[in-house]
């Protein structure tokens, strides 16, 4: 509606009209790309399931029946993780389901909570998984649901990109006035020329050796985003590997 047509008595009405229908525009966006993604990507696992079980049902012989059935199993494990970062995504866009408003809390916490969820994965990929503790507490405001899948999907990116025998640290720190949760690993890294198109949704990089569905840091920026906070991306220590920021404004 137009503010300047308007009456000077009923403009804050008539922008209250207006923040109203951009959010609802922003919610129904939010939904249909949801919905597009979802089809989209969950529609070649189902019916690569569909197949193995075909095949399961005409085999005779126990050895391939165990196959396809060990094939059922790696991709239904697939689908359900895919599942569940479609719905965490949803969850983190503008105008996606809010169980909660923001509450402050310490992040130092709850990132240590985290990372100890963590440490059985890593220990099975031959991963050394460390926490470095803040010097003082590190008070934030945000939604813990959120930032609990924040930091578990910089984990999980950086514990599953990296080679057996490999380091993943992760850290809280004061930066100033503001709160900086890092994870550093000594992987493979990003190349500069990926390192903005690697927050896109569904864009892997090449030649990892890893098959994801491409939605990790794209649900690390939208929480981000979501909170007002700054994601950076970089090479880790001696231009080894790869350490991602988010930069919280402090309490």
């Amino acid at each position: 509606l137009s503010l300047a047509e308007s009456p000077q008595e009923v403009r804050p009405l008539v922008q209250a009209l207006n923040d109203l229908l951009a959010r609802l525009r922003a919610a129904i966006e939010a939904q249909q790309r949801f919905v597009a993604d979802a089809a989209h990507q969950l529609r070649t696992p189902l019916a690569g399931l569909k197949t193995q079980a075909e095949l399961a049902l005409r085999e005779s012989d126990m050895s391939a029946i165990r196959h396809s059935l060990e094939q059922i199993k790696t991709a239904s494990e697939q689908t359900a993780r895919l599942a569940n970062q479609l719905l965490s995504l949803a969850r983190a866009e503008p105008g996606g389901d809010q169980p909660a408003s923001f509450v402050e809390m310490d992040l130092g916490i709850l990132a240590r909570e985290v990372t100890s969820d963590w440490i059985q994965t890593a220990l099975g990929n031959g991963i050394d998984l460390g926490f470095e503790e803040p010097a003082a507490p590190a008070h934030i405001r945000g939604n813990a649901v959120l930032l609990r899948e924040l930091i578990s999907n910089l984990v999980d990116n950086s514990v599953r990109y990296t080679r057996r025998g490999g380091l993943v640290t992760v850290a809280v720190a004061s930066q100033g006035g503001d709160i900086a949760l890092s994870v550093t690993d000594n992987g493979p890294g990003i190349p500069e020329s990926e390192r903005t198109r690697v927050f896109e949704r569904f864009y892997r990089v090449l030649g990892t050796g890893y098959e994801g569905a491409g939605l990790g840091l794209a649900i690390v920026r939208e929480i981000a985003d979501r909170h007002g906070a700054q994601v950076r991306l970089c090479a880790g220590p001696d231009g080894h590997g790869t350490r991602i920021t988010v930069v919280f404004a402090g309490k």
